[in-house]
């Protein structure tokens, strides 16, 4: 959201820890020696010896290794006044996490929270000379790091910001990590505007780009007006535009009044032949641009402009999920940024979206973490439908207090970010404890029905614990299948679960036993891999590196046990990397095309855990830190191609040696395909040499996935062989996949990859 008066304060302000919280106290609350240093907002009070620090940016960017208060100083010229109704306004993008202001040695107020912006009128307190701003943060430890995860339940709403598996428990950001404004606005100002959408006929299928009447209703909230004002003539407008197509622009206005107190004013607008905001692989990401303005007296007084796009998205029987009445298969990756959240330029953004893309990639799931208005702006550019969790993981308080200023944080989110079309659904829980489902995601839940229906809300996606029979109801993040049950049953609540087959529990055939109904959206899963050696190695001691001292590679967030249960012990570094990350490749391409082959019955998507790394560890991530891909990048996105053929294979060969394949072709595409060439070819690894090989005409519907075939192959026993399949629909190429078989003596067949 964009003021047309904007000053930026970033740069270079003055800064102090203080840990024994003395900053506000005042001189007789002090022993005789350190009077003279108290009431840091005081603008006699000598900051020349205080550090100086860069803003925006968490603290520990500068170099701080430091949780608790700590204080910013910044003298500023107020913006030149160029007539005399100004009214002045101070704007803090983000701070993390407790932030009370001072202008001038008046105090403003207070904010709880890290991802939301907050402002204060400031017209009486800016002077013409310098001013002095002082912030007081504070970020505190929620939990301690050192200690085992149950039994610490978090009171702060950071989600996996602070303690979690993939980032560095060491670190729990802190500080000015938005940019801080003044805006200046006329007599009328503009607090904050929604647009709320609806299409009352959605186009077919077959014709997507179709454009059709819809409707956006813009709510904006106007400031009190002062006495001075309050018989102005008053105008509130609203413009939309096209973004990113040629289109007309439509825009009403309206007359309303100057009140003295805070009023939402509303305004319907008719838009003739809307052009619609699909995901990437379903059409084109339409964007709008609205415009609100408020005229006081003739003049403009303030105007604000953001980006939104018309699209309907809702949720059926289950999790079937319809944008713009096209049902969507979501092929997603849990994602987030970097623990240190202001060292994301648009760039770095931008760089991570475009292998999203690469990986065949239309959901994003941003993990227990509020990211920055630009990766929405991006996905809402590239067509990329965003799974937003509120930052909330595992177990946390369970009073009625962290409810209410949880509440707050929602309503917050819901309306500064609520603009962005490719946010889809709001998620209030993960992996919660029994308590926190019943209790604090139950009522995020409801409250975020109330203020934004236009979404999908989910209660919570949820972990099976197969030998918890009885799972502490506080304490534990894992249910049982009674709750499952039950859940469903008394909140509604759809099967949106977590699969790691052959990491945490069993191995992958185990999956195929998983109840289907269990795996209606699956927003989890996946297998840990080894960076390349060059990322170990600077991550990791040299004496550690080989043989691996687990004490080092711990810390980075691996996790021996599982790794040795899947692989054999390496006799060297360069083993060890290749086969952990061999077998990433195999776990994601098992699970991906289990569920792929699945779709709509019941499979409505599937969430690899976890796209990249937010420091640099050795986690679940296909991406490292430095965003280098692994082999499982790779694996990823051959099964996540939008067409793609699946082969299903028999567990023996017959008696002549023969084996028959069946074979899957999946479309998430909304056109037909009415000839496919698959070609296909066995290919001895041992020899190099194509052992059998032949073709298969076939035709695949729209949005489906269809068993078209079977492929009948011979080859001879005890052999290691590759299967490669190649898909074209003339000379183009569709997809290519490969399997990897061994078989032994007796014609058993193994899966390998």
């Amino acid at each position: 959201m964009a003021h047309c008066g904007e000053v930026s304060l970033s740069g270079i302000w003055r800064f102090r820890c203080d840990p024994d919280e003395l900053g506000e106290h005042f001189p007789q609350q002090l022993d005789v020696p350190w009077r003279f240093d108290s009431r840091w907002m005081d603008f006699l009070h000598n900051d020349t010896e205080w550090e100086k620090i860069r803003i925006p940016s968490c603290w520990q960017e500068e170099g701080y290794r430091y949780n608790g208060a700590a204080w910013y100083r910044n003298r500023f010229v107020s913006p030149a006044s160029s007539r005399g109704n100004e009214r002045m306004w101070l704007r803090f993008d983000a701070v993390d996490y407790y932030a009370d202001v001072w202008l001038n040695e008046r105090y403003l107020g207070s904010h709880e929270g890290y991802f939301s912006a907050f402002q204060f009128e400031t017209t009486s307190y800016l002077k013409p000379e310098p001013n002095l701003l002082v912030v007081r943060v504070d970020s505190p430890n929620d939990i301690r790091a050192k200690e085992r995860q149950r039994g610490q339940l978090k009171g702060l709403i950071k989600g996996a910001l602070q303690r979690w598996d993939a980032n560095n428990p060491e670190v729990n950001p802190g500080g000015i990590w938005g940019d801080v404004k003044v805006i200046t606005t006329g007599p009328g100002a503009i607090l904050s505007t929604t647009v709320v959408t609806s299409i009352p006929r959605l186009p077919g299928m077959s014709n997507l780009g179709e454009q059709v009447p819809a409707t956006a209703v813009v709510s904006t909230r106007v400031a009190a007006f002062e006495p001075a004002f309050r018989h102005s003539t008053v105008w509130l407008g609203v413009r939309l535009r096209p973004v990113n197509f040629e289109g007309p622009t439509v825009e009403t206005r309206n007359r309303i009044q100057p009140l003295p107190q805070p009023c939402v004013w509303t305004a319907t607008i008719d838009v003739d032949e809307a052009r619609l905001w699909y995901t990437w692989d379903l059409g084109t990401p339409n964007l709008y641009e609205s415009e609100v303005w408020l005229e006081v007296d003739g003049e403009i007084s303030d105007a604000i402009r953001q980006t939104f796009g018309f699209r309907q998205i809702e949720r059926g029987i289950g999790w079937e999920t319809y944008l713009n009445g096209v049902r969507l298969f979501q092929r997603g990756a849990n994602y987030l940024s970097d623990q240190l959240l202001s060292t994301m330029s648009e760039d770095r953004y931008k760089a991570d979206l475009q292998l999203f893309l690469e990986a065949n990639l239309n959901t994003l799931h941003a993990f227990a973490v509020v990211e920055k208005h630009s990766l929405y702006d991006m996905c809402d550019r590239f067509g990329i439908l965003v799974y937003q969790d509120f930052p909330a993981w595992l177990a946390m308080d369970n009073s009625s207090d962290l409810v209410r200023r949880a509440t707050l944080q929602l309503e917050e989110l819901v309306t500064q970010f609520g603009h962005h079309p490719c946010i889809g659904v709001w998620n209030f829980g993960s992996q919660p404890s029994v308590a926190n489902f019943r209790k604090l995601a139950s009522a995020l839940a409801a409250r975020a029905k109330e203020l934004d229906p236009s979404r999908i809300v989910n209660q919570a996606n949820a972990i099976f614990h197969p030998f918890v029979e009885n799972p502490d109801p506080v304490e534990d993040c894992a249910w049982n299948r009674g709750t499952f049950e039950e859940f469903r049953r008394d909140y509604d609540w759809r099967m949106d679960t977590h699969q790691y087959y052959g990491w945490y529990v069993g191995t992958l055939e185990d999956l195929k036993r998983e109840p289907l109904a269990n795996l209606e959206l699956v927003s989890e899963f996946g297998a840990q891999a080894l960076p390349s050696k060059e990322m170990l190695a600077s991550i990791v001691p040299s004496k550690a590196l080989f043989p691996p001292d687990w004490t080092y590679y711990t810390r980075r967030c691996f996790q021996p046990k599982q790794q040795f249960t899947f692989i054999g012990q390496p006799s060297s570094l360069d083993q060890f990397v290749r086969e952990s990350q061999a077998y990433q490749a195999r776990f994601i391409k098992f699970h991906t095309e289990y569920y792929r082959r699945l779709k709509f019955r019941p499979c409505n998507g599937a969430h690899l855990f976890s796209f990249n790394d937010c420091w640099p560890a050795i986690t679940w991530s296909v991406v490292d830190y430095a965003r280098e891909r692994k082999e499982g990048f790779f694996a990823l996105r051959r099964a996540m191609s939008p067409v793609q053929a699946l082969l299903e294979f028999p567990q023996r060969l017959d008696k002549g040696g023969t084996g028959e394949t069946d074979v899957w072709i999946v479309n998430d595409f909304p056109r037909s395909f009415d000839s496919l060439n698959l070609t296909w070819s066995m290919v001895d690894v041992d020899t190099g040499a194509i052992v059998d090989q032949g073709m298969m005409l076939c035709r695949v519907a729209a949005n489906v996935v269809e068993l078209v075939g079977k492929l009948r192959w011979h080859v001879d026993k005890r052999a290691q062989c590759k299967m490669h399949l190649q898909l074209m629909e003339g000379e183009t190429p569709i997809a290519d996949n490969e399997y990897g078989l061994s078989i032994d003596a007796v014609g058993e067949v193994t899966l390998e990859f």
